[in-house]
């Protein structure tokens, strides 16, 4: 999954854009494939992933390979039943509502409003 999110991952980044120095949160991140994107389209960004506890060690990996581990964090938790960690510039969420029922993607998404700052996004695809 890892290589096929890689090119998406660099068109959307471009699309959604980041500037200088903003936070991103990526719910549900996975591999870390946005996370990294994000963080390569301008100085000074930086990423945190947030997923659960059996993913983050492959996630761990694959930013090791990408040499991103001192732009890209890692929070371990479950978006359904953990509070989003909070403060970003950008949350971002791919992929992940779409196995949700409305009463779950509500809760999820005003979990997203929540840990994004004042005049922050949310940003689902």
């Amino acid at each position: 999954m890892h290589w096929r999110a890689v090119p998406t991952a660099a068109a959307v980044a471009s699309m959604v854009g980041v500037r200088q120095g903003d936070r991103v949160l990526d719910v549900g991140g996975g591999s870390g494939a946005y996370a990294m994107a994000f963080c390569r389209r301008a100085d000074g960004v930086t990423a945190t992933v947030f997923d659960l506890p059996n993913v983050t060690p492959i996630t761990r990996g694959y930013l090791a390979r990408e040499n991103m581990q001192d732009r890209v964090g890692i929070v371990d938790g479950d978006y359904n039943a953990d509070p989003l960690p909070g403060g970003y510039d950008l949350v971002f969420l791919s992929a992940i509502v779409h196995p949700n029922g409305p009463a779950e993607n509500e809760a999820l998404l005003q979990k997203a409003a929540d840990a994004a700052r004042e005049g922050g996004r949310v940003v689902s695809q």
